[in-house]
């Protein structure tokens, strides 16, 4: 270990966290953009692409396009709504209920693992189950927004040095590229 003097407290809660009030060293989000009251660095894009199970895909057909996607079962945690996509013939927003009310994303990455529906999920959070065959790419033309990055977020003016290391820790295993792109 290069910082054994260092203690983690990990939050890894899906709701917002407030870096300022909550007197928080570092939060990660994913988001477009940060709030100009905090400092943040981009660590990594977070691409996402449309997904679902095999069997999912057996039964209820591959989507022939976006509109398509009215006839099925989508899952997305609570404020995931609506989905921005872009295409070969721009942008589009999908914006429908989920399928299931959640507030928590795992729930949606393993509800759409066991074939309940289809999914707008991040690589970093699927490309191993893509890769195994447990997932399966549905539409694959589309694809969340690029805008969207992952960010080390902290309140504005000078960090502890532990917050220093796990930024540099972190800014070095995403850099050049995070795994899942590779």
């Amino acid at each position: 270990m290069s910082h054994p003097a260092i203690a983690l407290d990990l939050d890894l809660s899906d709701g917002f966290s407030d870096v300022i009030g909550d007197r928080l060293d570092l939060a990660i989000r994913i988001a477009p953009a940060i709030p100009t009251a905090l400092t943040g660095y981009r660590l990594a894009d977070s691409r996402r692409v449309l997904c679902a199970a095999p069997g999912y895909v057996e039964e209820h057909g591959q989507p022939g396009d976006a509109a398509a996607l009215a006839g099925h079962r989508l899952l997305a945690a609570k404020g995931q709504m609506p989905w921005r996509l872009a295409g070969p013939d721009g942008t589009l927003t999908i914006d429908r209920p989920s399928y299931v009310a959640t507030n928590s994303s795992e729930v949606v990455r393993e509800l759409t693992l066991a074939g309940v529906g289809i999914a707008l999920r991040s690589l970093w959070d699927v490309s191993a189950d893509l890769a195994g065959g447990r997932l399966v790419r549905v539409l694959p033309a589309l694809a969340g927004s690029a805008e969207i990055g992952i960010f080390a977020v902290h309140a504005p003016g000078p960090v502890s040095s532990g917050t220093r290391a796990l930024l540099d820790y972190l800014r070095g295993l995403w850099s050049p590229s995070p795994p899942w792109d590779s």
